[in-house]
Order: C-alpha cells, then structure tokens, then sequence
C-alpha cells in the first residue's frame, strides 16, 4: 500500500493547494483580468451615466464649428476632415472604447510581461523540506498572467475613469473614422480650472479631430505602430518586485492578495532597455511633431473663435505634465511618454514652423515619415528644414 501524503496542518497549506490547482488547470488568461479589472474604478453610477440629449446637441454644434475651421487648416489639407463622426461616451463606455481599440497592443504588452516573468524563485524564509516551499516557488509564476492582467486592467480604468478624450494617449486606433470624447470629466475639468465650458469643449475637439486625422495618415500611423510594438515587445515584468508582493501576503487579511494589484507601478521596472532607450528616440520624435501640429492648428483655431486661449492653453499644458497619475504611467508602459521635453520642443517647433513659413514641410513630414525630423535634428529645426527642402 503506498504511503498516503500528509494532510495539511495549517489552513493557509489548504488554501495554497487549491490556489495553485486553480491556477495550474484552468488555464490563466490575462485579457480576462484585464476586462474585469478595467471595470472596477469605473462602476459606480456617476461614471455609467448616459449624456443628457441638451448637452449631445450643444457637442454636435460645436464640432461641426470644429469641421468646419479644421479644413481650412493647410497642414491638414488632404485629410478626411468632413468624414469624421463625433462620439460622446461617458468613463465606462471609454473602457470598452478603448479595451477593443488597444487590443493588439495590450496583448503584445501582457505576452511580453508574461514572457519576462518566468519561474519566481523559492520564496524565502520557508524551508525547503516544507511542502510550501515546492507551491510558494511555483505560485508566483503560477499567478504572473493574473498580476499582470489585473494590474494593466486596473490601469486602464483608471485612465479612464478621468479621460478627457481617447486620444489623450495619441496610441493609435484601427477606427479612424470617430471623435471620441468624455463630457462628464470635460465638465468636471473646466470646473476645475475655471475655465469656459464651451471654450473648452471646442480646444478639445480640435485637438482630438487633429490627432483623429493625423493618424489617419497611413504613413504617420504606420510608422508610430511599429515604433510601440517594438517598446512593448521588449517590456519587461518587475519580478523581484512581484516576489515581494507575493511574499508580504497575509492569509489572516481577506484584503491581502488586492494588495498584489494596488500598485501598477511595480509591474515593469524603472528603467529602460537598451533596445527601448534607442526605439524611444524615434518616439520621442513622434512625439513632437505631433505635439508641435496640436499647437498650431488648436491656437489657430481659438484665435479665430474666441481670441483670448491662455487659460485653456496653460490647463491643457498642467495636465499634459501634472495630470492624472494613470495616464502618465499608461504612457510610459506603451512609451508613449509626454515629458517636459516633449512639450517644450513640441512648441518650439510650432513657433518655428510659423515663423518661417514652413507649414509645407511639417505636412511632408506628417505623410512619410522620412521627412520627420532625426533625433540629432532636434536641436536644430534649421538642419531639418533644409533636408527636407533638398528632399522634396
């Protein structure tokens, strides 16, 4: 007769056992953490309110004004400006708005982050000729693509849960025909800062119309979706930070394991490899001309419909630098990361590009991407401008 396993002593030894035959045999899918994560900030009502049929017909006014002043804009000459559909969502809609838009992407990030992760090693403080020790070992790996899923998914309803638009993260989308934009937190925003509400809504809509047609732009695009997947390829999953997350759960608190999935921070380490600091480069000039056609064409615009921009203009910036914390470390996780340089150069070159006429070749730039500026080129507009004159 063989010999029976000890039974468990500890009831924690019960809860492990089944943890890990749960995990083990039904097969852990991080998209569905993602899902049901995504959901939690957003689920109370304030969040899933429908917007008020007043307030839908004042968008649909001010985003035909918004049409109507973008086309004359020459810089988007070409764009399908008249073809584009105003969408008003409230945080919980933009949720699925955006879990379908960046699914590819969120996949990408999640395999990589699974990938990276790879078997924990033995937890410490639990001896080796304790049956724990083989579960512990295996748990953390075990539990990865739920780490993972939970904390992106989390992440995302955070985003949005204060979004003003969907492309207040500019990552591109496969739908390029909407507008998509969040009364409920455009409302809350312009209380905040004091500012005009329809001032505001029309800014808004400018700008993402303005990104709505760029990336539109299957080269831009194009070019702007291989430079994320080549920095979500080579993310990379804290793993020594999961072990201690892991290692700090209590089995006496029921709140315990939440405590794994409070702190997206701890999911990718703090730096950079070196694969993403030289792909992060081109992003990063992405970034800027992108930054620098938001400038010209928002301003244009406010200058012709109401003149006086500073206030909306100065929010707008805050937020972009100081806003919400989900949105700054979204963007950092798709590379995506607007810094102080980013806005600075942004509108350098805008001032540039208007000083010296040069709105031609920003449009050059924006349809093929080997007029974009370099890097190096950065520092000296003059240098790029001249290139793309000989080029062109």
């Amino acid at each position: 007769m063989s010999e029976e396993s000890p039974e468990p002593t500890n009831p924690f030894d019960f809860l492990l056992g089944d943890l890990m035959k749960t995990l083990t045999s039904s097969g852990i899918n991080a998209q569905d953490f993602i899902g049901q994560f995504s959901l939690l900030p957003v689920a109370e009502a304030e969040y899933e309110a429908n917007v008020d049929p007043l307030e839908r017909v004042k968008y649909e006014q001010l985003f035909e004004l918004a049409q109507l002043h973008v086309s004359n804009i020459d810089l988007l000459s070409g764009t399908a400006v008249s073809k584009a559909k105003l969408e008003l969502v409230n945080p919980r809609k933009l949720v699925d708005v955006l879990t379908r838009a960046w699914s590819p992407y969120i996949s990408t990030l999640s395999e990589s982050l699974a990938v990276s992760s790879g078997t924990l090693p033995a937890v410490a403080g639990i001896d080796e000729d304790n049956p724990l020790s083989a579960i512990m070992s295996q748990l953390g790996s075990a539990m990865s693509p739920m780490i993972s899923g939970a904390q992106i998914g989390s992440l995302l309803g955070h985003y949005c849960k204060e979004a003003l638009r969907a492309y207040e993260l500019p990552i591109p989308m496969a739908d390029l025909s909407k507008v998509v934009v969040v009364p409920y937190s455009i409302s809350k925003f312009a209380k905040e800062w004091n500012v005009d509400h329809d001032q505001l809504v029309l800014w808004l809509l400018v700008q993402e119309l303005t990104v709505t047609l760029i990336l539109g732009l299957e080269d831009f695009r194009d070019n702007f979706d291989l430079q994320i997947r080549l920095h979500l390829a080579d993310m990379r999953a804290d793993v020594h930070a999961m072990i201690e997350k892991i290692q700090g759960i209590n089995p006496a608190d029921p709140e315990a394991l939440q405590a794994i999935f409070s702190d997206p921070t701890e999911l990718i380490g703090n730096e950079m490899t070196e694969a993403q600091r030289i792909n992060y480069a081109n992003i990063e000039v992405t970034l800027i001309v992108l930054e620098a056609a938001l400038n010209l064409v928002s301003r244009r615009v406010a200058t012709a419909l109401f003149g006086e921009y500073f206030l909306i203009d100065e929010a707008s910036r805050r937020r972009q630098l100081d806003g919400p914390q989900a949105k700054i470390i979204m963007g950092r996780m798709f590379g995506i990361d607007i810094s102080a340089r980013v806005v600075e150069l942004g509108s350098d070159l805008a001032a540039f590009v208007t000083d010296k006429k040069c709105e031609a070749e920003l449009s050059l730039a924006l349809n093929n991407h080997e007029h974009l500026p370099t890097p190096g080129e950065l520092d000296d507009f003059e240098t790029w401008l001249t290139r793309v004159k000989l080029q062109s």
